[in-house]
């Protein structure tokens, strides 16, 4: 008898916890109902999130560089060799420290948000270091 009312129980849908203290049918419904939409949009932002990494993938693929495998939102850092510094240097003295996106253009690989960073941080004239 035990095993026949597990069975009969385990056969029910399981019903949430406000539609089991609800009045019934009517609230079971609307539950239902939420679930779906609350899917329907968890489907949407997903297809969505599908279509932003995948035109991103085909920008790097535009730029020259290797696609990004889908789900890889960031790419690792790398050193500044001294190649870039110099070319940051030339970029920054012939357009001036405002046009960073222009600067950015003339060394390759890099953004204009690490141009900008490098040039604050690291080789800005009359930046005072740690050892002077």
């Amino acid at each position: 008898a035990a095993a026949a009312a597990a069975a009969a129980a385990a056969a029910q849908p399981s019903i949430p916890l406000k539609a089991a203290v609800g009045a019934g049918v009517a609230t079971q419904k609307k539950d239902r109902a939420l679930a779906l939409e609350r899917l329907m949009r968890d489907e949407e932002h997903l297809s969505r999130e599908r279509a932003r990494l995948e035109e991103r993938r085909a920008w790097e693929a535009a730029k020259g560089g290797e696609p990004l495998p889908l789900g890889l939102k960031r790419i690792a850092p790398r050193r500044w060799t001294r190649e870039e510094d110099d070319l940051l240097r030339q970029a920054v003295s012939s357009l001036g420290p405002r046009q960073w996106r222009r600067v950015a253009e003339m060394v390759p690989g890099r953004s204009h948000v690490q141009c900008l960073q490098r040039w604050k941080k690291v080789l800005c004239p009359g930046l005072r270091t740690f050892f002077q």
